[in-house]
């Protein structure tokens, strides 16, 4: 006997298949930003970070004093101010999640948030 799957799935599957899969242009924003997070790692604090998705805290390279080094070496090198108030631990816990905090960040100032 031939199984189906129910209507709500072959529903919810069909809305998945119209969305756009992915947005080429955010891939792109978003990698650049990793390597300029990368980078910063490297040329400012002296850590290599072997992947973008590496707990920094976990493996100890982000510690309470390198993490204050790390907010003024974002600043510098964004032009953007990080005040205490915006500081949550896990936006900073990778490079990935560190640059996706930068996006958003000069995203919400570009649109005047």
């Amino acid at each position: 006997m031939e199984k189906t799957a129910p209507s709500h799935k072959l529903q919810s599957i069909a809305i998945e298949l119209t969305q756009p899969v992915t947005n080429l242009e955010s891939i792109r924003e978003q990698t650049c930003m990793q390597e300029s997070v990368t980078s910063l790692f490297h040329d400012e604090l002296q850590v290599e970070v072997p992947s973008p998705d590496v707990d920094l805290f976990d493996t100890g390279v982000l510690d309470s004093l390198k993490i204050v080094e790390l907010l003024n070496c974002l600043e510098a090198r964004f032009g953007t101010h990080i005040g205490l108030d915006d500081i949550e631990f896990d936006n900073f816990r990778s490079i990935a999640e560190i640059a996706q905090f930068l996006r958003d960040r000069t995203r919400a100032i570009r649109e005047g948030a």
